[in-house]
């Protein structure tokens, strides 16, 4: 188990081992202290561009081996922005340094993913830029692998502005590559205030960094799919946010619409969060878009005095071995219609839906089965929820509601 926690201005990052028979704690770890804030941070933050320090945790869910990531925008030098370490199964540290350039050439050094192949290697995606105050607009993606204690640095010249840009980096274990999906800004056709965003892959040879293919995205297949399936829906206005490969090396690129209203009376004000439609979009290995989906949701998110657990709202994608599975909550009237969704706000709303991925046309299913009145509710936390691929089992918390009444218990399915 991994946490943050921010004292006094400084970020630390906490790590404990949890005995599965006991559920005592064999070991608990300080792994890094970052640098405090500055009193000003804030400031530089907003209008400033600069990042905040964060944590991340990327992990190799076959053998448990894993990576730590330190990232710290504030840092005054270049080569100490990016802090990372390598751990095996047993949490022994295989490998701990700091991302460094090949010449020292940019000036900022920006974090965008990282990925872990068992106890053998890491790596990292960076990009590296300048601006004009700093000696040009010269800037690259950069491409780190760790192997054997040693860390080598690749750079992949690219037109895409990745300042802003929402990465993800996955191993393609049946290609033997690195697949690397991203939404950046669109340097040719971004002016002034105007930001246009593209999407696109690369494929990355690990021991070398050598760019096997670039590609485009194409996300209009969503917008040709809702015209079909549903004709006059308001336009398709998402992020991306995941990516899954799949056996045979094809990708699953995820997307959801998603949106912050903040609402204010008088002095007073409150934000909620809407998470939207979905869409699936499935390349091929080479980038090709083979087929794709769309599925109409609502979900507002009051984040004031909201006591509804996160993990509620948003949505599960799950590629077992049969194929692949949608799972989110959806109001219960939802599940009788074909128009714009109800919104979805509390629990006493809903039922978790099943989409089973064949086909053009998605079967949609109760997970639970179908209610026996409007009284009965079954939904899942469905966002606190893992899959067994071994024995094809899918586990996840199940709330039982009727009346008012509520009972909590553990699923597991076979899908």
């Amino acid at each position: 188990m991994f946490f943050s926690w921010d004292h006094m201005r400084t970020p630390y990052l906490f790590r404990a081992v949890i005995s599965a028979d006991d559920g005592k704690v064999k070991r608990f770890d300080t792994l890094f202290i970052l640098e405090p804030y500055e009193r000003t941070a804030g400031y530089q933050m907003a209008f400033g561009s600069i990042d905040s320090k964060e944590f991340f945790i990327r992990a190799d869910n076959q053998t448990g081996c894993y990576a730590v990531i330190a990232y710290d925008g504030f840092a005054s030098e270049t080569n100490m922005r990016i802090e990372y370490a390598h751990y095996n199964a047993q949490h022994v540290e295989l490998g701990h340094g700091f991302l460094t350039q090949n010449d020292d050439h940019f000036k900022y050094l920006k974090y965008l993913d990282a990925e872990v192949d068992a106890d053998k290697h890491m790596y990292i995606l960076s990009y590296g830029y300048n601006t004009r105050s700093s000696g040009g607009k010269e800037s690259s993606l950069m491409f780190s692998s760790f192997e054997n204690g040693k860390l080598s640095t690749y750079e992949m010249n690219n037109d895409d502005d990745f300042s802003e840009a929402k990465a993800y980096l996955k191993l393609n274990k049946k290609h033997k590559s690195l697949d690397f999906l991203f939404l950046a800004k669109d340097k040719k056709h971004s002016r002034g205030s105007t930001k246009r965003y593209s999407a696109g892959m690369i494929s990355i040879q690990p021991d070398n960094g050598q760019v096997l293919y670039a590609t485009g995205i194409d996300l209009s297949c969503i917008e040709t799919y809702r015209s079909a399936n549903y004709p006059g829906s308001k336009d398709f206005v998402a992020m991306i946010d995941n990516i899954y490969i799949n056996d045979d090396g094809s990708v699953s690129l995820l997307l959801e619409e998603q949106a912050t209203t903040t609402q204010t009376v008088g002095t007073v004000s409150s934000s909620y969060a809407t998470l939207g439609d979905i869409g699936i979009i499935n390349l091929d290995a080479a980038g090709a878009t083979t087929n794709c989906y769309s599925f109409r949701k609502s979900h507002d998110h009051v984040n004031a005095k909201n006591t509804v657990d996160e993990s509620f709202f948003g949505y599960c994608y799950v590629p077992a071995q049969n194929g692949s599975y949608l799972l989110y909550n959806d109001n219960s009237e939802n599940f009788e219609k074909d128009k714009d969704p109800v919104s979805l706000t509390r629990t006493t709303q809903s039922q978790t839906a099943l989409h089973i991925l064949k086909g053009s046309t998605p079967e949609k299913q109760y997970l639970f089965g179908a209610p026996e009145d409007k009284s009965n509710h079954k939904f899942a936390f469905v966002k606190r929820s893992d899959y067994n691929r071994s024995v094809n089992k899918y586990v996840v918390m199940m709330i039982k509601e009727k009346n008012g009444a509520k009972e909590t218990q553990l699923a597991w399915i076979t899908l």
